[in-house]
């Protein structure tokens, strides 16, 4: 009689674990879940942001050589010239980021 009665607690309290590992499972696999999400935002960020170090380089790379062609320029159009450039690059740089 004694023996039922150990082995429907046992079954209750065995039910009672499974529940509760099952309910532990299910809210760390949401916390998983929303950290991966968390994850892939924050490395798409750092992608963008290697993307625009990529650009600013080849912005200064560009810079330096523009300044050497000033400082090179013999007559006032040539450096107007330059200038020039300078606008059309920086207005199609603009352009493009708007696009993309």
């Amino acid at each position: 009689m004694y023996t039922w009665l150990i082995i429907v607690i046992l079954g209750a309290l065995l039910a009672l674990t499974l529940y509760a590992s099952y309910r532990l499972y299910k809210a760390q696999k949401d916390e998983i879940n929303a950290l991966k999400v968390q994850l892939k935002s924050k490395t798409d960020n750092v992608n963008i942001l290697l993307d625009h170090i990529e650009r600013i380089k080849k912005i200064k790379a560009g810079t330096a050589t523009t300044m050497q062609e000033i400082e090179n320029a013999e007559r006032d159009e040539e450096v107007q010239n330059i200038i020039n450039g300078i606008i059309a690059d920086n207005n199609n740089r603009v352009r493009n980021s708007s696009e993309g």
